[in-house]
């Protein structure tokens, strides 16, 4: 399942939940309930008389009626179409069991379900769902079974529903459950919702529903749509659904918007897709895109996309900007692609690169880059800077980036590397940053040098550090210090 299609399932899923369930179940207990059939009226306001009629009998707030028809493509998705495998929907009327439910074992057949719900004495239709065969299920609340529905029949209710209902959530419910059914004449009608200047998010639910239910039958439509519209927004919506495809024909088109477009945003857009859904296949088209660009945002853009895709041949790419790029702001943001994605491996290039260079600000970088791998690794690398580095004002922030990282085990070091220097600056960092870790043990190492440091200043602002721990042992420990 793409992942945009398991965030429309959350979405669907926490709608349903949202839909209270107000029958009485002492008279209904859960049972499948008849109701008659459709007759020459047509479906959907059939149905809403159903829905009356039962809600004056049962004195209820709300029912389901239902029928099953025999799907022209049956897509077997399990996904927000229908729910995935062991969903179990409580107020939302639906229960699943493993041995009994509203499904032959083993039919190519969907259930389109209606919610009606009591308005001013009628019934108004609230929720549409499409339940497929993959599931089984039983129902603990009314439901009204409708019998002989064809599925021209259910199609012409659906897209009743999608074109004049004045709610957006059934219009949208409409054109998901009309796409379900896969039919040539389903296809014509998604298909001219998607292309239709309708609301936003209906044209959105048409798009996604071509490339859940007619895969690659859809791409040839999703490309059109996605070459005429005008609108950005429906663009990087179609160019979503061809990635859900996953087919190599799609690959081919999304690459082609990433290296060709004239829209930037798209272009960022496609990459993104590219290294998402294809991983190493798209870090060679990146790598050429890269090339090809002189821009330095875009190819910032162009570094995050391989970074996304965790793979080795993206790590050897991005490692080679890291050492080489004639740019030394993507150098450095090479390094954060690096420490960000791939951690401790990252570890012997990141040293590699700070012994390379001797400019301040790439160094930080390197510095902050291995702290945020939070590996035993980096934790050495970032003693030795401390320790040791020419450049005292590196020497702080490594001092600093142990201390946040480490915490405890970065006592003993904080504390080796005051005793180690005479720099008063440097040993100034150095309470500074035992303070920050704010934890017992920094607390006593801080009054313990407090104790011997004869240098007053530095005594002071040891007794200060410790002043501003707001705890009673941070009171006692200064008691400790005055009195020597």
């Amino acid at each position: 399942m793409s992942r945009r299609a398991i965030a429309l399932l959350a979405v669907a899923a926490v709608a349903i939940l949202a839909t209270a369930a107000t029958a009485q179940e002492a008279l209904f207990k859960g049972e499948v309930q008849a109701a008659s059939g459709p007759g020459s009226a047509a479906l959907l306001e059939h149905l809403r008389t159903q829905a009356t009629q039962h809600l004056a009998r049962s004195g209820g707030s709300d029912v389901w009626l239902g029928y099953q028809i025999k799907a022209a493509r049956f897509v077997n998705s399990q996904s927000y179409w229908g729910g995935g495998h062991g969903m179990t929907i409580v107020n939302g009327v639906l229960i699943s069991y493993p041995d009994k439910g509203i499904f032959p074992a083993g039919s190519d057949r969907l259930a389109i379900l209606y919610l009606f719900e009591r308005r001013d004495g009628g019934a108004e239709l609230t929720r549409i769902l499409v339940i497929e065969n993959s599931e089984r299920y039983q129902f603990i609340v009314p439901l009204l079974w409708m019998e002989g529905i064809s599925l021209e029949q259910s199609l012409a209710a659906l897209k009743q529903a999608a074109r004049e209902h004045s709610s957006e959530r059934i219009q949208k419910d409409a054109v998901r459950a009309a796409a379900m059914h896969g039919s040539d004449d389903a296809f014509t009608f998604v298909t001219g919702v998607a292309k239709s200047d309708a609301p936003f998010e209906i044209r959105k639910t048409a798009i996604y529903a071509l490339s859940e239910v007619w895969r690659d039958d859809a791409l040839p439509t999703l490309k059109e749509i996605f070459n005429s519209a005008g609108n950005f927004e429906i663009k990087k919506r179609a160019l979503y659904a061809v990635t859900d495809i996953h087919s190599h024909e799609a690959f081919e088109f999304i690459k082609k918007v990433a290296t060709s477009d004239r829209n930037f945003e798209l272009r960022k857009k496609a990459m993104y897709e590219l290294a998402d859904e294809w991983e190493d296949e798209a870090v060679a088209t990146l790598k050429e895109i890269y090339a090809s660009s002189d821009n330095y945002d875009f190819r910032k853009k162009v570094l995050y996309a391989v970074a996304d895709t965790e793979s080795e041949e993206g790590f050897g790419f991005i490692l080679q900007i890291a050492k080489s790029d004639p740019n030394l702001e993507l150098r450095r943001k090479a390094i954060s692609c690096l420490a960000d994605e791939w951690e401790s491996r990252a570890m012997p290039a990141l040293r590699e690169a700070y012994s390379s260079s001797d400019d301040f600000e790439f160094r930080k970088t390197v510095l902050y880059a291995a702290a945020d791998t939070e590996c035993e690794d980096a934790f050495n690398f970032l003693v030795d800077v401390a320790k040791s580095d020419p450049n005292l004002e590196l020497r702080k922030k490594a001092l600093y980036a142990i201390a946040d990282e480490w915490e405890e085990q970065a006592v003993p070091v904080l504390r080796e590397i005051y005793d180690s220097t005479g720099d008063y600056n440097l040993k100034s960092k150095v309470l500074v940053a035992l303070a920050d870790i704010e934890t017992i043990d920094a607390l006593k190492a801080i009054a313990a040098i407090a104790k011997v440091e004869k240098n007053a200043d530095l005594r002071k602002r040891a007794i200060r550090c410790i002043g501003e721990i707001d705890s009673d042992i941070a009171a006692d420990l200064i008691t400790e210090v005055l009195e020597k």
